[in-house]
């Protein structure tokens, strides 16, 4: 699987009128808490820290090996 993740800088303004013009279209699913959605993640690389020189030299086609929860406290 594929995708596309770019960045992109907003000023408090701009964020503002896209958050209004995404909510006019989207709603929010049942999982979402009061103030939005608590993620945790891990992160697994090799001994070399391969997937991190990856990801730092920009190479589009790499592995990431990662444990990700929603929603859920497990600190505590």
């Amino acid at each position: 699987m594929f995708r596309v993740e770019d960045k992109y800088l907003c000023t408090e303004i701009q964020m503002f009128l896209l958050e209004r013009r995404i909510e006019a279209m989207l709603s929010a699913d049942s999982n979402q808490l009061q103030n939005g959605y608590c993620i945790t993640s891990v992160y697994f690389d090799d001994s070399s820290n391969s997937c991190f020189y990856d990801s730092q030299a920009g190479h589009y086609i790499r592995q990431k090996y990662r444990i990700r929860i929603y929603n859920a406290n497990i600190l505590s």
